[in-house]
């Protein structure tokens, strides 16, 4: 949808410049609908931007019920103006982890402008950084594990939801499979399981 953003602006503007010159409309109607085509514009791409903020934000648990939801988006105000909020960039568990430590991202690659450790990790339109790692290992996590910690990673965040939507959508490393990645992280110590994702830290030799 990016590369349409250039088109579709000058087909809307080419649409927009030949309403000047309906003859068949007086001033004030040709007026009326450039005003009418404008607010319907601004309308839909809003309403299409709020429907996909609302979609894409941090899921929370229903404290009645215990299942968990999209939040409402207005909630993220509240996340950034509390640091004992538990969606404040503090409270995410890979910036309680000690200073020295190293963590691979795998598919969750959003927030790393709010992240403070050593990070290995790759976009979402790149060879994932696990996948090397996976090859070798064979299907041996402990032979995983010391591959990692052969690199300095000491710990593992894996975007459960995030793999499962990129895979669903323009893709990515094929190697790195939500069944690849549960099957090298079982057995391994859980820092911080938040259902769509969880982190791990390598097991020591």
């Amino acid at each position: 949808l990016v590369t349409s953003v250039v088109p579709a602006a000058m087909l809307l503007g080419v649409g927009w410049g030949a309403m000047t010159g309906w003859s068949v409309l007086n001033a004030r109607a040709r007026q009326t609908i450039r005003l009418g085509w404008g607010v319907v514009l601004i309308a839909a791409l809003s309403g299409l931007s709020l429907s996909l903020l609302w979609s894409q934000t941090l899921p929370g648990s229903d404290p009645e019920t215990g299942e968990r939801a999209p939040l409402p988006p207005w909630s993220l105000s509240d996340a950034f103006a509390s640091r004992s909020h538990p969606l404040h960039p503090d409270a995410h568990p890979i910036n309680t982890l000690p200073p020295h430590s190293t963590v691979m991202l795998v598919a969750d690659t959003s927030r790393l402008f709010y992240l403070r450790p050593e990070l290995v990790y790759a976009s979402a339109f790149d060879a994932s950084p696990l996948g090397p790692v996976l090859d070798q290992a064979e299907g041996d996590p402990s032979r995983a594990a010391r591959l990692l910690a052969e690199q300095g990673v000491t710990h593992l965040w894996v975007g459960w939801s995030e793999l499962r939507r990129l895979h669903d959508t323009y893709g990515h490393d094929e190697r790195v499979t939500e069944s690849a990645v549960a099957e090298l992280v079982r057995g391994w110590p859980v820092v911080q399981d938040l259902g769509g994702a969880a982190l791990f830290r390598v097991p020591g030799p």
